[in-house]
């Protein structure tokens, strides 16, 4: 990150619904709580599994905000939740088993500084030994990998495991479309839909 000063708060918001995803969850948390970037806040909109909201607040260890619904709703309206509990100038959205580089917050921080309103980059998978042969760079959309780009580059969309949107225009917009997104069987981008809202809107994306 540049040494420009800023007074921006990133509100990082990562939900999880199951203890079957608590040692990823941790992972992404203490992802977090390593940024180089100092005003985060740390939103965690739990849902479905009682057991993950004790064990979360022990691992916080207080100071972090975090709501609960015993219903499993969905992962746009875990979001929204988490986007409306949040008090940020950007609300930065991270999957509960992905783990930020430690200036993950910097590099979005300074996107928005040079004007973007919404911002993202790519999902680099982490294999469990060497990148397998028959998936190229290429192929890592397969997987839930990408996008990749060398420079900044405005886009359609990023992927919903790492994107960030100034936070008025977020709640401008209503947020996700809780018709879309990860509920049980069903996986519909939701991110997608809010960028290509966003799009239509006459807002550009960087």
């Amino acid at each position: 990150m540049s040494d420009r000063e800023t007074d921006k708060t990133v509100s990082v918001i990562i939900a999880s619904h199951t203890w079957g995803r608590y040692g990823l969850f941790k992972e992404a948390i203490q992802s977090i709580q390593n940024q180089t970037y100092d005003d985060i806040e740390l939103v965690l909109p739990l849902d479905g599994d009682p057991d993950m909201v004790e064990t979360t607040e022990l691992l916080t260890d207080g100071g972090v905000e975090i709501t609960y619904n015993p219903e499993t709703t969905g992962l746009a309206e875990a979001r929204n939740r988490g986007a409306d509990n949040a008090s940020g100038d950007i609300y930065a959205f991270l999957d509960d088993d992905c783990v930020a580089a430690p200036d993950w917050v910097a590099e979005l921080v300074d996107a928005f500084e040079d004007g973007a309103i919404a911002a993202g980059g790519p999902a680099i998978p982490e294999w469990p030994a060497e990148r397998p042969i028959h998936i190229p760079r290429e192929f890592d959309w397969l997987i839930g990998g990408g996008p990749y780009h060398d420079e900044a580059t405005e886009i359609r969309n990023t992927y919903g495991c790492n994107i960030a949107f100034r936070a008025d225009i977020f709640d401008e917009l209503g947020g996700f479309d809780t018709a879309h997104g990860k509920n049980g069987n069903m996986a519909q981008a939701e991110e997608t839909e809010l960028c290509i809202r966003k799009h239509k809107s006459g807002s550009n994306e960087r």
